[in-house]
């Protein structure tokens, strides 16, 4: 059997067919919209694919018309940023309430270890940070369910908003987590003093 007498037998399902062998035109009348001589020694499809109607005509208006983009499609966010960002939200919340007593004048805050919670001596400006990235976090949390599902430009709002969340509670935890790792040595010498 020739290249060309295999050609003629085989069928498949697309288009119309015109096909040029070698400067030989091979014209292939088509009974039907969707078959067309095959260039290989595939197997013919099976079945018939009925393709969709066009809405109103016009393929590629129909296409960009259904398009979603993907800044648009949502997105999960892993359990470890949804548990970053709600420990960042209680921190900032914690720190915006002793920020805004501090400035009303409620506490004292002076010495070496309120610059570090302050930002250098800074109150007022750790106390804005604070307060806005809570702000944005708590409208976050409401739109993103609970930091669980967002879509790009939420994503990247809640990523900025952590980490200005982060700078303005760095040095209070900071003085937190030394405040424990003091407490978790006393502890320990404690315990080995009062066992040997």
């Amino acid at each position: 059997m020739t290249a060309l007498g295999s050609l003629g037998r085989k069928r498949f399902l697309v288009g119309s067919c015109r096909t040029a062998v070698r400067g030989i035109s091979l014209l292939t009348e088509c009974r039907s919209r969707r078959e067309m001589p095959m260039n290989g020694p595939e197997k013919a499809a099976s079945s018939v694919v009925e393709y969709p109607p066009l809405i109103d005509g016009h393929a590629l208006g129909d296409l960009l018309d259904q398009h979603r983009p993907w800044s648009r499609v949502p997105a999960a966010v892993p359990p470890a940023c949804t548990l970053v960002a709600w420990s960042l939200t209680f921190c900032d919340a914690a720190v915006t309430a002793w920020l805004a007593a501090v400035n009303c004048g409620s506490f004292g805050c002076s010495g070496g270890l309120c610059d570090v919670a302050t930002l250098s001596g800074h109150p007022v400006l750790t106390l804005v940070l604070s307060a806005g990235s809570l702000l944005s976090l708590i409208v976050l949390a409401c739109v993103t369910r609970a930091f669980t599902i967002g879509t790009a430009p939420v994503l990247f709002t809640l990523a900025a908003s952590s980490l200005v969340a982060a700078i303005a509670v760095a040095g209070a935890v900071a003085l937190a987590l030394a405040a424990v790792l003091i407490v978790t040595i006393a502890i320990l010498l404690i315990s080995v003093f009062l066992a040997g």
